[in-house]
């Protein structure tokens, strides 16, 4: 269902519409400097990972 309460079987993804927001805030004092979503776990960025899920 879309924002104006249409119905459609289209996917959202092929219509051009955000279908997932990943979340990664917060300054990863933790692990060190840098972007903690681009930081690599397993030879792959973190994000990636995420996305994956």
């Amino acid at each position: 269902m879309n924002t104006n309460g249409v119905q459609s079987d289209e996917p959202a993804e092929e219509k051009g519409q955000t279908v997932a927001v990943i979340v990664a805030g917060g300054r990863a004092r933790r692990m060190g400097e840098g972007d903690k979503t681009l930081r690599s776990l397993v030879g792959r960025p973190m994000v990636i990972h995420v996305w994956a899920a």
